[in-house]
């Protein structure tokens, strides 16, 4: 299954067969997640780069970064 870092504070569920599953998860944390991953995750395995490219996603390092990111509100 491919394994992602999350680059910013999420709320995740990684597995939908249980909706109460949900929770947030911090910077630097490494999860597993067999869904299209959103610019929070970046790929660690070469698994994770494929589904990436596949599903069109971009990396969080080629977005702007979020306002609340460079100070703002």
């Amino acid at each position: 299954m491919p394994r992602y870092r999350v680059v910013r504070k999420s709320f995740l569920n990684l597995n939908p067969a249980n909706p109460l599953a949900a929770r947030i998860y911090k910077i630097g944390e490494v999860v597993e997640y067999d869904g299209p991953a959103g610019t929070n995750l970046e790929p660690l395995d070469a698994e994770a780069i494929e589904a990436k490219q596949a599903h069109g996603r971009p990396y969080a390092s080629q977005l702007a970064p979020y306002p609340r990111d460079r100070g703002g509100a």
